[in-house]
C-alpha cells in the first residue's frame, strides 16, 4: 500500500501479491467511498480523498481483506 499526500488530500494505491483473477479495492469513511478495479498487474489506484479516517477493503477472488481505521493525514 502506498500513500501519496498532496496538501489536505491523500491518494492510496497498492499492489496485491500473488496476482489474482478479479479484485476490487475500496476506501470508505462516514462521508464517502471510492473504489477501483485492479489492473492486469494486480495494482490499484484510488481517487484522492480528503484527510480523515477510512476503512480499506480489498476483495480478492471472493475473499475480503479489511484494514479498518486508517488515519490519512499529513
Amino acid at each position: 500500500i502506498r500513500l501519496n499526500f498532496e496538501e489536505e488530500y491523500c491518494q492510496v494505491s497498492g499492489q496485491v501479491f500473488p496476482d489474482c483473477l478479479k479484485a476490487t479495492a475500496a476506501l470508505s469513511s462516514a462521508y464517502q467511498t471510492v473504489s477501483a478495479e485492479l489492473n492486469q498487474d494486480s495494482e490499484f489506484v484510488l481517487p484522492r480523498v480528503a484527510s480523515g479516517v477510512y476503512d480499506l477493503r480489498i476483495e480478492i477472488d471472493g475473499d475480503l481483506v479489511e484494514i479498518p481505521g486508517i488515519s490519512l493525514s499529513k
